[in-house]
């Protein structure tokens, strides 16, 4: 990853709160799910080895699909589907 990909990565990630969590189309959970995932992304990328546990993937799994699940919502509400 160059860093312009980080760079746009922080820049997606500013943005997402700025247009959706603080304009209230998403709740404040997903900004949390949002920079969480960009944080665990940012701490594994640069270990050599790294063995989650089963409930620790599981959980992040969740998160990630609640995400999307939200953003489906508001994509179908808005006719974009």
């Amino acid at each position: 990853m160059t860093p312009e990909d980080r760079n746009d990565l922080i820049k997606y990630r500013l943005n997402f709160d700025k247009e959706f969590v603080k304009t209230g189309i998403f709740d404040k959970n997903l900004s949390k799910i949002v920079h969480n995932a960009y944080n665990l992304r940012l701490k594994y990328d640069y270990q050599d080895f790294i063995d989650p546990s089963r409930e620790f993937s599981t959980e992040q799994l969740q998160l990630a699909k609640l995400l999307v699940d939200n953003i489906r919502t508001y994509l179908e509400k808005m006719l974009v589907i």
